[in-house]
């Protein structure tokens, strides 16, 4: 199954914007902005920023979305869910990837938000309520036109790195099963590298 059907860049950039757009918001909002909770919060969704890919994306296979001992089955089995092979299985495999990049990619969006949100005065705010404007009003028409540059420099970041996408991918699927994750640069390397490793004993046969 074709690779460019199923990765494609709209999947690294929604998920990251949504949750860097709605975590920030929160964090920004009044009554948790600059309290004990929003740095800890904040402190606690950086914590993919410092971590490598490919960690990110082993430890996703090994400890989040195993299919016997995995975080996500243990929490269903808990509930009374019977949990699935995440990542034996081509949908939710894309699911799980999606999930996991957003996951990773988030603390991005989350800074620069909420960086730019906290700047806007609470005045502007607080004059919006005074006249009647519900808290979703005040967002889609006083916050939203604020951060809207950002959030296109947020999603050409994202967008350019999801062409550089590689250690989290393999560490968490190796681009499987069959080529349900597979983007761009595994799909160089499963095609190139076998050619490189078999280069040194065909060239001595080919020279005699």
């Amino acid at each position: 199954m074709p690779a460019q059907r199923h990765l494609k860049p709209w999947r690294f950039i929604i998920p990251g914007i949504v949750l860097g757009l709605f975590i920030s918001s929160i964090l920004s909002s009044r009554g948790i902005s600059g309290t004990g909770t929003a740095r800890f919060l904040m402190a606690f969704y950086l914590i993919p920023s410092v971590m490598t890919q490919v960690v990110t994306g082993v430890m996703g296979r090994l400890y989040v979305w195993q299919s016997e001992y995995g975080l996500v089955n243990f929490l269903l089995k808990v509930i009374g869910i019977e949990g699935t092979g995440w990542l034996i299985n081509q949908d939710t495999a894309l699911a799980v990837t999606t999930l996991t990049n957003a996951w990773r990619i988030t603390p991005l969006g989350l800074l620069i938000f909420y960086a730019t949100l906290a700047t806007i005065p609470g005045e502007l705010v607080e004059s919006a309520e005074v006249d009647g404007a519900s808290p979703w009003t005040v967002w889609l028409r006083i916050k939203l036109p604020m951060i809207k540059y950002h959030i296109g420099f947020v999603s050409l970041v994202i967008l350019t790195s999801a062409f550089r996408e590689f250690d989290l991918v393999y560490g968490l699927t190796r681009g499987g099963p069959g080529r349900a994750t597979s983007v761009m640069s595994i799909m160089v390397y499963n095609v190139s590298l076998p050619g490189i490793w078999a280069w040194p004993t065909r060239f001595p046969s080919r020279c005699l």
